[in-house]
């Protein structure tokens, strides 16, 4: 599968990418011929209603590292990149900005990673069922399953979250500990007195 796209902007910069110190940089995928035959697939969740920047941010940075990898090493991109629908491949963010999924999330192997972004549309009581659906039949499949700001919204109907620490925006945290008891609020209910 191709990775995704971003049309208007150049992606020129990305050319001469900058290095770290020396022995600053942190390995997060393998390297040379341990790497050759294998990418971690990094399945972004996409759903209408999704906070437009909490799908391209996470997209763009696992972009960036593999092109910074593979230039250095060569190979395949140490992470192979999928959108994947939630209830089908073509989603509209609330921003309006219109998104085409590689697959739907029913359809594709479970990703070594899936990331959960935020926005409206998870806070939909169909959305968050499906997910959490999939979620128990699938996520011991995925070696780690992470959400962007309000994607949590997506997570506790699953049980994966029970007696864990979380966090989210500040916006949204009142709302988060009263809808899910089952989580530790962590850090933000001293902060934000939710």
């Amino acid at each position: 599968m191709s990775k995704p796209t971003v049309t208007g902007r150049s992606r020129s910069r990305r050319s001469q990418p900058k290095t770290a110190e020396p022995g600053a940089a942190v390995r997060t995928a393998p390297t040379g011929a341990a790497r050759a035959s294998t990418s971690i697939h990094v399945g972004i969740l996409g759903f209408d209603g999704v906070t437009a920047l909490d799908l391209v941010g996470p997209a763009e940075a696992f972009s960036i590292a593999s092109e910074v990898v593979q230039s250095r090493d060569g190979g395949l991109p140490p992470y192979q990149i999928t959108v994947l629908g939630l209830t089908g491949l073509r989603f509209v963010a609330e921003s309006g900005l219109r998104f085409e999924a590689h697959a739907l999330l029913e359809a594709a192997p479970p990703p070594d990673t899936l990331i959960v972004p935020g926005g409206r549309g998870l806070r939909e009581h169909d959305a968050t069922a499906r997910l959490a659906s999939w979620l128990r039949a699938n996520a011991q499949a995925c070696r780690r399953v992470a959400s962007v700001c309000t994607g949590i919204y997506g997570l506790p109907s699953s049980g994966l979250l029970d007696g864990r620490r979380v966090a989210t925006h500040w916006r949204f945290a009142r709302d988060v500990a009263q809808r899910f008891p089952k989580l530790s609020p962590g850090a933000y209910r001293e902060r934000f007195g939710a």
